[in-house]
């Protein structure tokens, strides 16, 4: 006859626990070293998106703020809009030749 232990199920808990530690500790340092090589080959992008992530989490702290100037900004941009947009319809506009004919 054999002699069964049974394991209790918190052991296998801890050891899922204790895996899934491991795991992100293992992620985490991976991550801060691509981070650290990144920040020396391309420290422009880098702190642009470090600076996005902040801009973007006070965007949603204050979200009324936020709401207040893209109102601002869409009513000044309408206000002070270029009437002229490209230099065709500038030309055109003048009563100079429309570069859209074929020279007739």
């Amino acid at each position: 006859m054999r002699f069964v232990v049974p394991i209790p199920l918190w052991i296998y808990l801890t050891y899922a626990l204790v895996a899934i530690s491991v795991g992100a500790t293992a992620l985490y340092i991976a991550l801060v070293i691509f981070l650290i090589y990144m920040l020396i080959t391309q420290p422009r992008q880098i702190v642009g998106f470090f600076l996005g992530i902040a801009v973007l989490s006070a965007m949603f702290q204050h979200w009324k703020v936020t709401l207040l100037v893209l109102l601002f900004a869409l009513i000044a941009k309408y206000l002070f809009r270029n009437r002229v947009d490209t230099p065709v319809q500038k030309l055109q506009e003048s009563g100079g030749a429309n570069p859209n004919q074929n020279g007739s």
